[in-house]
């Protein structure tokens, strides 16, 4: 049986490019409204951007298994919250909404209980 790694830097960084890939069907759902206003149910661009978002899923769940492998599951779901920070990030970058204050203290205060859960028994 596989040992569980408290701490290990990589697969935090592992966590967060899953986390991140995850946040990425987001935007793909939002774009394919669109298609789909636009276009229609049975367009091109709806039904490849919905079949890119079922492929995305799938690599990520394939993906997160493993990690959930080797990890303890406290750790990886508590960092899945980090999904909130990329999915604001996303918006920004691809859409052009603006932050507010608040979201930013959220997003803080979200990192700050990251850290302080994943080094509490230390």
């Amino acid at each position: 049986m596989e040992e569980k790694i408290k701490s290990n830097w990589s697969i935090y960084i592992l966590i967060q490019l899953l986390v991140m890939l995850y946040s990425i069907v987001g935007v793909l759902s939002k774009t394919a409204s669109g298609f789909l206003v636009k276009e229609g149910f049975f367009s091109v661009q709806f039904v490849g951007t919905v079949g890119l978002m079922v492929f995305v899923l799938g690599v990520y769940a394939i993906f997160w298994q493993k990690v959930l492998k080797k990890t303890e599951l406290a750790v990886a779901y508590l960092n899945k919250s980090f999904c909130l920070f990329w999915s604001l990030l996303w918006s920004v970058l691809f859409f052009g909404d603006s932050i507010k204050s608040n979201q930013i203290v959220g997003i803080i205060i979200i990192v700050c209980g990251i850290i302080v859960v994943t080094n509490y028994d230390k």
